[in-house]
């Protein structure tokens, strides 16, 4: 994926987790293909070394910060109210 390719994808405003940050999302899915390489290290340890450097290595690295984190607690939600104290992305 090429985040300035906008010919590939179109994130539009349905986009509640990361409201259409393409850098975002290519983070998150390194940051989770390296805790599924470390979930498979006990099985498959040649497959989860490949797999982790690979998200290492990746040009858009992994999650940096907070900043990162996905929020995806819906507005209509009951917990949303209770969420808002605790979690900074809840608006």
């Amino acid at each position: 994926i090429d985040p300035e390719d906008v010919s590939q994808f179109s994130i539009t405003k349905d986009d509640i987790c990361y409201f259409g940050d393409t850098y975002k999302w290519l983070r998150f899915a390194n940051t989770l293909r390296l805790r599924m390489a470390l979930r498979i290290s006990n099985i498959d340890p040649e497959r989860a070394q490949k797999e982790g450097e690979a998200a290492l290595n990746n040009q858009y690295g992994l999650m940096l910060s907070n900043e990162d984190n996905m929020c995806t607690v819906p507005k209509y939600s009951p917990m949303t109210e209770v969420m808002r104290m605790h979690l900074p992305c809840v608006v």
